[in-house]
């Protein structure tokens, strides 16, 4: 059901590895600021996501956020933060 929001409200995100993943990755396109700054915004806006930088050991990883969609602990509250997500994003 979660990984059905996540397809909802990012329908361009690539495909999870299994129907079942309790983690997704969304690519992040031309972005302006850094992965820590964006972390830092989406948190004060009470979102926790993480970016690539976190997962990888190369000096310039690609520009990700990685979201535990297994974390909120309601579907509704899933939803709402992928929503101040997008909503960041568009700005």
């Amino acid at each position: 059901e979660r990984n059905k929001i996540f397809d909802r409200i990012f329908p361009q995100a690539p495909a999870p590895g299994s129907k079942g993943a309790f983690f997704r990755w969304l690519p992040l396109q031309n972005p302006c600021k850094s992965g820590m700054d964006m972390e830092r915004d989406l948190r004060d806006m009470g979102v926790n996501v993480y970016h690539a930088y976190r997962f990888t050991v190369n000096r310039n990883p690609g520009h990700f956020f990685r979201f535990a969609i297994s974390s909120p602990e309601t579907n509704e509250a899933l939803a709402q933060g992928l929503d101040t997500v997008r909503r960041y994003l568009e700005q």
